[in-house]
């Protein structure tokens, strides 16, 4: 390479670690959207359409570029849980998302509804954006949609590589994720492989669906995604047997498990239930399907165009009434094994017409489409001898240059400017490889600040709630492991709040409540270890997960958050003081009897709630511990329980410091 070429390509690569990345074309950035306040409290209790409804009254009051930027990008998460992507897509285009964002981004970009070539080439660049940032949740989400459109696209060798690489990034703890994939590389198996990978291909949607089904949810998007799922999975095993393993009777079995109140794919179901009628001889139930897919209104997600040609290719087998116009109007966009069954059953009809229609169209999808991808095929074995030759070639000419070298050695001066262009060479590389390594800290800087967006309580710096969610299952299985390892751990689980926090707020304002917050985290954290998980619950309620030793220092534990809290005033101003307090609920996993194994960690929290309530109601100002539940049929349904009536029954066992027992701690 000639020194001028290789000054060019430096300043290329110079371009492109300096491009910015930090703010959007709107004029905010990251350190915009970090100094934000959190979403308010009530927020996290909505369900979907109250979510919805709330985000788009914000949107119309606001007037701050970053909080608009804020509220559409949230908009676009909750639509995503009911798979509205048109809804998604007008969203993003009137918010575009920083390149940064790499979550918004992946959004806006799987709402496009066309599937080719410029939306891989975008999947593309999100890809290498997000391994860059150390997103791998989104890299592989990114990698499975590039394989969908890569299968779609007839490069099923490389759909098969993008799932493999998918596979490996996903994390094992991410159920969602890990299912989608799953369902996804089992339709590429039931498409294209053999017998034996059509029965791993059903075998992998089966399982995957069985893990989501048996997941418990609580949470209303988490509901939604898991019937739309479960819909989806069930109506693509029943495909499965019409189209790549004909078995009809087994296909109608699916279908009747898909939930008829998923309205995307419900014309769907009913038009291929009455063609797996119709090939059965059954045309009473064929006829009772067909007219009730004509009353079904059409999806708004996909093009179901082929729909309407599968109602006629019924109609003209029970009636012979052989109208097959729109047969004859199924476009490019109509995925490739729809056309070649639609082509066969045209072909196989006892309908002169139709024959002769099936074989045209037939012709036509093969001058079109498969003979390119058989050439493609062709290409790709001919690129790889190819690229063997040029392997080949290139050695040789290294042979060639290592003894232009050696000759070159000889002239000494030649030998003197060589060195010091090489010295000059690895400077220049030396400062661009030094820039790109500034450029990448950046982005993992603005990564990370991204995160805190989610993880973080801006007022206490606490983590959050969601913080919470994600790692509570960490520490519950660490406690499960020493207990089967015969050595006694526990995991306490406390929830408190502050005693008349209102009146705090009514009668000094909420600055000075934001200041109390603020000072009752602190005492909390300086009190516990780096290694408890403490997080802001929500309001002026906060959580805690601490690993114990015994039932003794559970107890304990309980007894210092109160203490800490009340021992002396909170200086809440220059010359004001308030005397501050808090109750404290808590649970002891797995309990002295190890009956709370099988427990969740949201019927944990519920329970400690209900330990807290007593505190509340009762007394204030001390701590209600869980010790143990005595009653096994009440481990079935904890979250109904009846705590005072429980405790009274001695069916719950708890230890608590109200007064009625002299200031020391009481067993009921």
């Amino acid at each position: 390479m000639s020194f001028g070429k290789l000054l060019c390509l430096i300043s290329a690569i110079l371009l492109s670690a300096l491009s910015p990345t930090l703010f959007s074309k709107e004029g905010f950035g990251i350190e915009d959207l970090i100094n934000l306040p959190p979403l308010p409290e009530k927020y996290e209790s909505y369900d979907y359409n109250e979510r919805i409804a709330w985000l788009e009254n914000e949107l119309g009051k606001t007037h701050s570029p970053a909080e608009t930027y804020r509220l559409a990008r949230e908009l676009a998460f909750q639509y995503d849980w009911t798979s509205s992507n048109e809804l998604i897509l007008s969203v993003c285009q009137s918010n575009k998302p920083i390149k940064a964002d790499i979550d918004y981004r992946f959004y806006c970009i799987s709402s496009i509804k066309k599937s080719d070539e410029s939306k891989l080439d975008k999947l593309t660049l999100l890809l290498s954006d997000a391994i860059d940032l150390g997103n791998l949740s989104i890299a592989a989400q990114s990698l499975s949609s590039m394989a969908w459109i890569q299968s779609s696209l007839g490069d099923i060798e490389q759909a098969f590589r993008s799932y493999e690489m998918a596979m490996e990034l996903a994390s094992d703890e991410n159920i969602y994720l890990r299912s989608d994939i799953t369902l996804n590389l089992s339709q590429l198996y039931i498409m294209h492989g053999d017998g034996e990978y059509f029965e791993k291909g059903v075998k992998l949607v089966q399982g995957a669906l069985d893990e989501l089904r048996s997941k418990s949810v609580s949470d209303s998007l988490d509901t939604i995604y898991v019937k739309q799922t479960l819909a989806n999975g069930y109506f693509n095993l029943g495909i499965a047997y019409m189209f790549h393993k004909p078995d009809y009777r087994e296909a109608l079995k699916w279908f009747a498990k898909v939930d008829p109140d998923i309205v995307d794919i419900r014309q769907s179901v009913l038009v291929f239930s009455s063609l797996a009628h119709t090939e059965l001889n059954e045309p009473v139930e064929a006829k009772k399907l067909l007219q009730e897919s004509y009353e079904t209104p059409q999806s708004q997600l996909s093009d179901s165009t082929y729909l309407l040609c599968y109602q006629q290719i019924i109609k003209a087998k029970i009636d012979m009434n052989y109208n097959l116009e729109r047969c004859s109007q199924l476009g490019r966009d109509t995925p490739l094994e729809v056309q070649l069954d639609i082509y066969s059953r045209l072909i196989e009809s006892e309908i002169i017409d139709a024959k002769r229609l099936g074989y045209d169209r037939f012709y036509a999808l093969y001058q079109n489409t498969l003979k390119s991808l058989l050439k493609q095929n062709s290409v790709k074995s001919a690129s790889r001898s190819e690229l063997n030759r040029l392997q080949h070639e290139s050695r040789l000419k290294d042979q060639v240059i290592e003894r232009e070298k050696q000759l070159a050695i000889a002239n000494e001066e030649k030998a003197a400017s060589q060195n010091k262009l090489t010295i000059a060479i690895v400077a220049v590389f030396l400062l661009v490889l030094l820039l790109v390594l500034l450029q990448l800290r950046q982005k993992k800087l603005l990564a990370k600040q991204y995160a805190q967006l989610s993880l973080v309580d801006g007022l206490t710096g606490l983590n959050n709630r969601r913080f919470f969610e994600q790692n509570i299952d960490r520490d519950l299985k660490f406690v499960l492991r020493d207990n089967e390892g015969k050595e006694d751990s526990y995991l306490g689980v406390y929830i408190f709040d502050i005693d008349h926090f209102k009146k705090v707020n009514d009668n000094y304002g909420h600055d000075i409540g934001d200041v109390v917050l603020k000072e009752f985290s602190r005492r909390i954290r300086e009190s516990v270890r780096e290694s408890d998980m403490f997080v802001r619950w929500g309001g002026e309620e906060f959580l805690l997960a601490s690993r114990v030793s015994n039932i003794e220092c559970f107890h304990q534990l309980a007894d210092r958050i109160v203490k800490t809290i009340n021992h002396k005033p909170f200086e809440v101003a220059h010359d004001t003081s308030l005397d501050v307090s808090c109750t404290v609920g808590g649970i002891i996993y797995p309990g002295e009897s190890k009956r709370i194994a099988s427990m969740t960690w949201k019927n944990l929290v519920t329970l400690a709630d209900n330990a807290l309530y007593i505190g509340k109601r009762k007394q204030r100002n001390c701590w209600v511990c869980i010790d143990d539940i005595n009653n096994l049929d009440l481990l079935s349904d904890p979250t109904n329980m009846d705590l005072d009536v429980a405790i009274d029954s001695n069916q719950v066992s708890v230890t608590h410091s109200m007064s009625s027992a002299e200031s020391q701690p009481s067993r009921s």
